[in-house]
């Protein structure tokens, strides 16, 4: 049996006007983008609250914390309770992040103002999606498991075909006040019974496709011009950043996608 590597990409674009440090998006691959020959792959996004403090950290911490214990243990994407243990680990490092940030601040002559201390006291919030994508040693094809909490979205497609969207289905679920993850929210049960499971077969040459909101709505908005618009994702979406920004740009442009940090992940069975 003869089987071809899975291909990941990783792409990030800040909004408008802003700098990539600025980028309060995440994406994470394990192993890594391009060629994966590995039987198992993870990805995640998540897209920080502006409105919190230290959004752009707390959503790097997601992205790669829910990655790389997802690629250790299944169950992470897949059961509650996992994934609540998950929650406490992670939630768990987050103070020890935010003193050193207060030292570093301080050390380079930058100290913490007052008014930034009442949001460090809120905590940093934002959205998650991650999915694992497994092979067995006897098939060709592939399962695939997702948890997802807010507005970050998969979209499995075959043969230019939307199979499925996860966890939105449609553009007027997108709102203003998604679901968020809360680095000092310590009630961990609640998180992982507010996050959404899901689980489905993939055959060679599937697409799955991981997206923020911004890019997420727009794509669930085709709906019958899926097919139009599908060439030129797919063109923006093998690694090539430039072709990337230009897709994004030409979107904001038409006005068809709002001027928001946009993270996107291609993975191909």
């Amino acid at each position: 049996m003869t089987r071809r590597p899975m291909y990941a990409s990783r792409l990030l674009t800040p909004k408008e006007g802003n700098s990539e440090s600025e980028c309060e998006d995440a994406a994470a691959l394990f192993p890594a983008d391009g060629e994966v020959s590995d039987d198992v792959l993870v990805a995640a996004v998540s897209d920080g609250a502006s409105e919190s403090a230290l959004a752009k950290d707390w959503s790097k911490m997601l992205a790669n914390g829910i990655a790389g214990s997802a690629k250790e243990d299944a169950a992470v994407l897949s059961d509650e309770k996992a994934f609540a243990a998950f929650t406490e680990r992670l939630v768990g490092q987050w103070e020890g992040f935010l003193s050193r940030y207060v030292r570093e601040r301080a050390e380079n002559g930058r100290p913490v103002q007052w008014y930034e201390e009442a949001k460090f006291e809120k905590g940093a919030f934002a959205t998650l999606l991650a999915v694992r994508v497994e092979r067995s040693p006897d098939s060709v094809g592939a399962r695939w498991t997702a948890a997802a909490l807010g507005d970050s979205c998969l979209f499995h497609l075959r043969d230019e075909e939307l199979l499925h969207s996860f966890p939105l289905t449609k553009t007027d679920e997108f709102g203003t006040t998604p679901a968020l993850f809360g680095s000092r929210n310590h009630d961990y049960g609640l998180i992982a019974e507010r996050t959404r499971f899901a689980s489905e077969q993939a055959e060679p040459g599937d697409i799955l496709f991981l997206m923020t909101d911004a890019l997420a709505a727009w794509f669930l908005g085709l709906g019958e011009g899926l097919v139009g618009q599908l060439g030129a994702l797919k063109a923006a979406s093998t690694g090539r950043q430039v072709v990337f920004e230009q897709l994004v740009g030409s979107l904001r442009s038409s006005k068809q996608l709002h001027n928001d940090d946009v993270a996107l992940i291609r993975i191909d069975i």
